[in-house]
């Protein structure tokens, strides 16, 4: 069920059937999965559901499925829903899987009817996984949709180990990040990464919207990523690297269909002072006002163990 509350006083006033699956999931603000078999998009408007169709006819890729992932944002101003879906590992054994990384798709379909207004294969939205995009406070409390969108254009394979090991790209492998207009798909800015790596994880921040992101021959750069524009990393910086923390639960929960369960739950995000190779470091004396929320002259912000403030930077 989509339940709508009244803000004022919390009174329910609507209820909307969306599944009768108890693994049916929510995607985005107002965009759901209610089947698996073929994988169907929900959308509901008000006290109803607006429009129903298939995955598939939005991402049109080979062993497309939201078993490998996804990343979809609502983007209102432009009245789209703008993102990606995961595909199947093109081999897999029982020490380690492989992935196409061309193997991707972004597209933006209406938020109105669910029709596809652009798509960009080859490439993977990345808004709010590996890099923040602009328009979007970290620390928010309420749900922002970036202004510009951000993507990878990758060429080649990933090798995931079963064993606690790094992934592996294969000879050749091309990352691009690309900035792109989130209303046309159209390409803002790119930056040519060469064969560095960009891992699932968050990169480090040099601002709010300024990335440490790997550079050809094993380099890093400061990459701007409102405008594409580069620079060296200042040597000595303090970056901030985004981290989470593993809590138990006493109630299990199904991590997948049919799955076993799992007791296991990451926190919200947060962040910490690094080196640009994302080594930790020291807090400086003086912190950024990005990191957390300013209140009365001090930066207050989340780490893995502690809450932590410091005098905010002019």
């Amino acid at each position: 069920m989509a339940l709508r509350f009244r803000a004022s006083d919390g009174r329910a006033v609507a209820a909307v059937p969306i599944s009768l699956l108890p693994g049916a999931f929510g995607m985005a603000p107002g965009l759901y999965l209610p089947v698996f078999s073929p994988e169907m998009l929900a959308a509901v408007r008000g006290a109803s559901i607006a429009w129903i169709r298939t995955l598939a006819s939005v991402f049109p890729l080979p062993g497309v499925s939201t078993g490998y992932g996804w990343n979809l944002d609502e983007i209102t101003a432009a009245g789209l829903y703008v993102g990606s879906v995961g595909a199947a590992p093109v081999a897999s054994t029982s020490s380690a899987t492989t992935y196409d990384l061309s193997r991707a798709m972004t597209a933006g379909f209406r938020i109105s009817d669910g029709a596809t207004v652009w798509r960009d294969p080859g490439t993977t939205y990345v808004c709010g996984v590996q890099l923040p995009c602009p328009g979007v406070d970290r620390t928010a409390v309420t749900y922002q949709a970036p202004t510009i969108g951000l993507r990878l254009r990758v060429t080649g394979t990933e090798t995931v180990s079963r064993s606690p090991a790094p992934p592996i790209l294969s000879p050749g492998a091309d990352v691009v990040v690309e900035g792109f207009s989130l209303a046309t798909g159209k390409t803002l800015w790119s930056y040519n990464a060469g064969r560095g790596y960009f891992s699932a994880h968050s990169l480090p921040l040099l601002g709010r919207y300024v990335a440490i992101v790997p550079a050809p021959g094993g380099s890093t750069a400061a990459l701007n990523l409102t405008t594409g524009a580069r620079s060296p990393v200042p040597a000595g910086a303090v970056a901030w690297c985004l981290s989470y923390a593993v809590f138990k639960t006493q109630v299990g929960y199904a991590a997948s269909r049919n799955g076993p369960l799992s007791y296991q739950r990451l926190t919200q995000e947060m962040i910490e002072p690094c080196h640009a190779s994302g080594a930790s470091v020291a807090v400086p004396r003086t912190v950024p006002g990005f990191v957390g929320t300013v209140v009365d002259g001090l930066t207050v912000w989340s780490e893995s163990s502690e809450v932590a403030a410091a005098p905010t930077s002019s």
